[in-house]
């Protein structure tokens, strides 16, 4: 009863790659049918206005300022955008505000949100939180894990 999105990040070139990836999935038809698993394709991404050509079970990680089609953004799975983007490059420090009104951007395309290539400690977790982005990176999973849990018995105790 749960929902999986697999982030596919690609590398090459995403026309063959693409073509590459419908073809294996043909292979395994029930993984694309109906709304449990979800595949959106981030990195190496086609052209915006090609969204509409790929399998219908292929969405796309956006990004931030963007402008999409409605056929383009029914394709658009969740929005990203490099947390370096967000880095007030005189003070060196994260631009919070300018970080929220991209996530609140997104969330008002019905889309969510998330950073890639952010700090993936306690203190850019809880930052990415607060500011309401939707999907935390990790390559720690037991810390994020733990620090999920004491996070929301934080929010639960406001």
């Amino acid at each position: 009863e749960r929902r999986l999105q697999l982030l596919i990040d690609i590398k090459s070139e995403p026309a063959a790659t693409l073509v590459a990836l419908q073809q294996l999935m043909l292979k395994y038809p029930r993984l694309t049918i109906g709304p449990a698993l979800t595949f959106a394709v981030s990195g190496n991404r086609p052209p915006v206005e090609t969204y509409g050509e790929w399998s219908e079970y292929i969405r796309f990680d956006g990004r931030p300022g963007t402008v999409y089609d409605s056929t383009s953004l029914a394709r658009v799975a969740l929005i990203s955008g490099s947390w370096s983007d967000y880095i007030d490059r005189k003070t060196l420090r994260f631009d919070t505000l300018k970080a929220a009104r991209a996530v609140e951007a997104a969330h008002s395309l019905g889309k969510p949100f998330r950073f890639w290539a952010c700090p993936d400690n306690e203190t850019g977790w809880r930052l990415a939180a607060h500011i309401g982005t939707d999907f935390l990176n990790t390559d720690r999973i037991d810390a994020l894990a733990d620090f999920l849990e004491e996070y929301s018995s934080l929010e639960n105790k406001k």
